[in-house]
């Protein structure tokens, strides 16, 4: 007999696994507290581990900000930072920063065009902005004005991502080339965009969880991604099966191998519990 290997998929996040869109969309409680996914969605996932495969979260998110509820599912662990930090269970087995001189060019970008930025680091969320604001959300986290105090609040300028709002881009002017020099500029939907170094992407973290999972004498199947942004292109490429929910971008959705319902209507969930009832081959070709 065949030895039977585990389906390795990857979840993005926000608008894959949990929604932060239109309330009218949401169906349950649920939904009202945007970092948590629906039951059923919780039920799907859980069994899909349970039937001896394994789920990681592949986000943007810094490992941080991730809610608890998340880390309770059954997940076999987590690509954070869009690549740029790697975890199988509590081991941490893929951490690259920004280079240095890339953050400090970038934050002088923004500070002259007068563009609010955060800079997320695995820690915390630093606001770069000269106006000493944070903007609407107190939550973020601390501000800096200058570049000075971003290199106070983290001495060897440990940064993995740069966020800013869609809609100031064009305020960047000329230099958004240069910085797309630098960086790989993704729409992340919801009205932002984020810029990571080319090193860091989900393809590689998902290499990197592969990778690792042979060393710990797992030998992974097939492996599908879920995604609904721009980043989740690079997931997509890495994987035999990708799956783009209903509301993810045309971009994502015309290179998926599926398109699942939209997160509103538990996508995620419709599709493993498609897999678990026809078999992976019930998706292997588009919608």
């Amino acid at each position: 007999m065949s030895e039977k290997r585990p389906i390795v998929a990857f979840f993005d996040i926000d608008g894959t696994l949990v929604w932060q869109g239109d309330a009218r969309k949401r169906k349950d409680d649920s939904y009202m507290r945007p970092s948590v996914p629906s039951a059923r969605v919780v039920r799907s996932v859980t069994s899909f581990a349970e039937n001896g495969n394994c789920a990681f979260i592949c986000s943007g998110r810094p490992i941080w900000s991730i809610a608890p509820e998340l880390r309770t599912f059954p997940f076999s662990g987590v690509i954070s930072l869009a690549g740029a930090q790697v975890w199988i269970g509590d081991d941490l087995i893929r951490d690259e920063r920004i280079p240095s001189h890339a953050v400090i060019n970038a934050a002088r970008v923004f500070l002259d065009r007068g563009v609010l930025a955060s800079f997320e680091s695995p820690e915390k969320s630093v606001v770069l902005n000269a106006a000493g604001s944070n903007g609407d959300n107190e939550a973020i986290g601390p501000v800096a004005r200058s570049i000075e105090e971003l290199q106070l609040l983290s001495p060897s300028l440990d940064y993995r991502k740069i966020v800013c709002d869609s809609t100031d881009l064009e305020r960047l002017g000329s230099d958004l080339r240069s910085l797309r020099a630098m960086f790989s500029v993704h729409d992340i939907m919801n009205g932002y965009h984020e810029m990571t170094v080319s090193s860091n992407n989900k393809a590689a973290g998902i290499d990197a969880v592969l990778d690792g999972l042979r060393e710990r004498g797992v030998r992974p199947g097939l492996t599908m991604g879920f995604g609904d942004s721009e980043n989740d292109a690079s997931m997509f490429e890495a994987v035999d099966i990708s799956v783009a929910m209903g509301n993810a971008s045309t971009s994502i959705r015309s290179v998926a191998s599926f398109v699942a319902p939209p997160v509103w209507e538990d996508g995620v969930a419709a599709v493993l519990d498609l897999i678990a009832e026809r078999g992976i081959g019930a998706i292997s070709k588009k919608a």
